[in-house]
């Protein structure tokens, strides 16, 4: 049977074969000095890499520009994308520009895409045929497969339903960075399944949801033509503080963790309620980031 894994996916993986702990930011209304701060912050405290999200309805930083600009501004962070809401770029573009962001950051990037859950966003540049969210996932489909054949490095030739290209092949020589799939519902999963890396579903889920969950997506791993392949599972957690301890998702961050990554979790999103200020990112990297990567659950 195909395994959905724990272990790290291709590209980058900084520290080793362990949980990798990610800055999930949400970053409306930051300037570029907060932003830069908080990624140098993630930085020095041991964090793997920082998420941007895309929005652009909203007066936020441009997800991918603003990536390029941090990744830039550091040297180890991996940097995701989550996610690049699909109908507001070309997946042709957006796959030469992850393969070549990848190969000029090092090998720090990875493309996260989703079927672009905000209708406002998409209204708000004019895109028409995509209100509704079946739409929307017929195209997030003929993506992922035209993202997949561009990122094997062969020229590409493609007639689909949505999405033209002609003789297309990437520039860049080094690997292409892991593919992540990022949103919510039954056909997600099974595109993710099919076509990811690492899937990203939901938020604050438990680990009994995380055990039936990756049971569906093995069963669908296996079906499909990544069969044989690892599936990374992605984990969105909100970090809090009750009493004087800290949480992960309302549970004390020891005995949640513990559970997850039993389920089979491995990476780990974390949002922080106080960003862009640095109290709670540099607590849980004093308590929890060694001690989360020595243990042996």
């Amino acid at each position: 049977m195909t395994a959905v894994s724990s272990a790290p996916g291709p590209g980058r993986s900084p520290g080793g074969d362990g949980p990798r702990f990610f800055v999930r930011l949400h970053h409306q209304g930051w300037s570029p000095r907060q932003l830069i701060e908080v990624w140098r912050a993630a930085e020095e405290l041991g964090y793997d890499g920082v998420s941007l999200y895309d929005v652009p309805s909203r007066p936020a930083l441009e997800c991918w520009s603003a990536l390029a600009y941090c990744l830039g501004a550091t040297t180890r962070l991996l940097g995701v994308s989550l996610v690049l809401a699909n109908p507001v770029r070309h997946p042709a573009l957006v796959a030469r520009m992850a393969w070549d962001l990848n190969a000029l950051s090092g090998g720090r990037v990875v493309l996260g895409l989703g079927a672009g859950g905000e209708v406002a966003d998409l209204r708000a540049l004019g895109l028409t045929g995509v209100e509704s969210m079946a739409a929307r996932l017929d195209r997030l489909e003929e993506a992922l497969l035209l993202v997949r054949r561009l990122f094997t490095g062969e020229v590409v030739t493609h007639r689909g339903r949505h999405y033209e290209v002609r003789d297309l092949g990437a520039a860049a020589p080094d690997p292409p960075p892991p593919l992540l799939v990022g949103g919510h519902g039954p056909r997600l999963l099974r595109l993710a399944a099919a076509r990811a890396d690492v899937v990203n579903v939901g938020f604050d889920l438990g680990p009994e949801d995380w055990r039936r969950l990756r049971t569906r997506l093995e069963a669908m791993r296996a079906a499909g033509p990544r069969a044989g392949s690892r599936l990374i599972l992605s984990h969105n957690a909100s970090l809090g503080v009750e009493g004087d301890r800290l949480t992960l998702g309302g549970v004390a961050w020891r005995e949640r963790l513990e559970e997850l990554i039993e389920a089979g979790v491995s990476w780990f999103f974390l949002v922080f309620a106080d960003l862009p200020g640095l109290g709670l990112m540099r607590r849980f990297a004093a308590e929890a980031l060694a001690e989360a990567r020595s243990a042996r659950w």
